[in-house]
């Protein structure tokens, strides 16, 4: 590979991985979002860590269905990438990733909560630290597992 075409794989990258971010920030809006929704207004601001783990998961599902739409739009977009994507087997590979993920997600918001004592909006902040620590999974996984 000559030191063009290197160079133009390594941009190609960078702008992946910056569409890659951006989908990230919207879609944490709609899992944070999504969370404190239910946290504060269905559950009525329940201290109950059974509650909070429940209105996690909702959060989660909904901001990795938009991660998975967007990420097939606006992030990979090749072609080829795009038809790995809506396959079977990328399906598959999506739903463990994301089930792993949102485990991670869980034990990073129990934890988190358990140490601060889930006093006012301090869960928002563990979910922004949970947050990053999920997406480079999500982005590593990904790209190896189903847009290589």
């Amino acid at each position: 590979m000559d030191v063009r075409s290197q160079w133009l794989s390594h941009r190609s990258l960078f702008f992946e991985i910056g569409r890659f971010v951006i989908v990230g920030i919207i879609c944490f809006a709609i899992d944070a979002g999504t969370l404190a929704l239910f946290k504060q207004v269905v559950f009525s601001g329940s201290g109950s860590a059974l509650l909070l783990a429940v209105a996690t998961a909702i959060g989660f599902a909904a901001g990795v269905t938009a991660n998975y739409i967007l990420s097939l739009f606006l992030v990979f977009r090749r072609p080829d990438q795009r038809a790995r994507g809506r396959g079977k087997r990328a399906m598959i590979v999506f739903l463990v990733g994301s089930i792993i993920g949102l485990g991670l997600t869980e034990l990073i918001m129990y934890l988190g909560t358990s140490i601060t004592g889930r006093t006012g909006l301090m869960y928002l902040i563990v979910k922004v630290i949970a947050t990053v620590v999920v997406m480079a999974w999500n982005y590593i996984t990904r790209k190896l597992w189903i847009f290589h």
